[in-house]
């Protein structure tokens, strides 16, 4: 069997992944979605891969254990389960290959951003701040807001996640293992994204040797294929087709 294990992102379950799973299944490849641990219904947030990473190994385990280890295995993920797939790929030998869209490159850069669109700009996730506050007013003094106030916002939650000794490193800080051992990544990332700056897999790009990275023009945060239908299923089928071939 070749299955391809695919990953949901944070605040959300498995059916966000289920528009890969026809295409995927035509081509001749098994698929395994799961609830991972920042799904939906959890209630628990999210850790920013910190925790999800383990989610996909112990995928993985399943995956072996239910087929007897006859099974060869690629990772798909979106988002936070981009960014899982990468870090979780990149450190069990049973992987062969990696997709990920729109992952992010570095937690605290990924708070920052997120925290500072959603204060000084109001549309991250696509309200707008005079819609959701009720005024320009509001705005004007969110402009106010230095830079140091980000950077501690995003300190306290990687401490909070990740501990005082930084137990998990950044998920760009993985591109080497991946490098050393020769597996092949793709990313995928939409011009569109308000969510996850594409800059941030350009960064993973920059720092893998065995990167391949597509950028498409439209399509929003986790959802490029429903955009861009044809182009994004034939680069996800390419990329299969070479890094990851089906056995008769």
């Amino acid at each position: 069997h070749q299955t391809v294990i695919l990953s949901h992102g944070a605040f959300v379950d498995r059916r966000a992944v289920l528009k890969h799973v026809k295409y995927l299944n035509a081509k001749g490849y098994h698929t395994f979605l799961y609830h991972g641990i920042s799904d939906s219904s959890a209630h628990r947030g999210t850790s920013l891969g910190i925790r999800e990473h383990r989610d996909v190994i112990r995928a993985i385990d399943y995956i072996h254990q239910r087929f007897h280890n006859r099974t060869e295995v690629a990772l798909f993920g979106t988002s936070n389960g981009g960014t899982s797939s990468i870090c979780g790929g990149a450190i069990d030998p049973r992987v062969k290959a990696i997709i990920a869209e729109n992952p992010f490159s570095d937690r605290k850069r990924q708070v920052i951003e997120a925290v500072e669109s959603a204060v000084r700009k109001g549309d991250w996730g696509g309200e707008r701040l005079e819609d959701v506050y009720g005024g320009r007013f509001m705005k004007y003094l969110t402009e106010l807001v230095p830079d140091s106030f980000f950077l501690l916002i995003a300190e306290m939650v990687e401490l909070r996640l990740n501990g005082i000794f930084n137990r998990v490193p950044q998920p760009v800080d993985f591109m080497r293992r991946i490098d050393e051992a020769g597996k092949k990544v793709l990313l995928l990332h939409s011009m569109k994204d308000v969510m996850v700056a594409p800059h941030h897999s350009m960064d993973i790009s920059a720092a893998c040797k065995n990167c391949q990275l597509k950028l498409f023009k439209k399509g929003a945060h986790s959802r490029i294929v429903e955009s861009e239908k044809e182009n994004y299923r034939r680069t996800v089928l390419s990329f299969l087709d070479e890094h990851f071939p089906l056995k008769c």
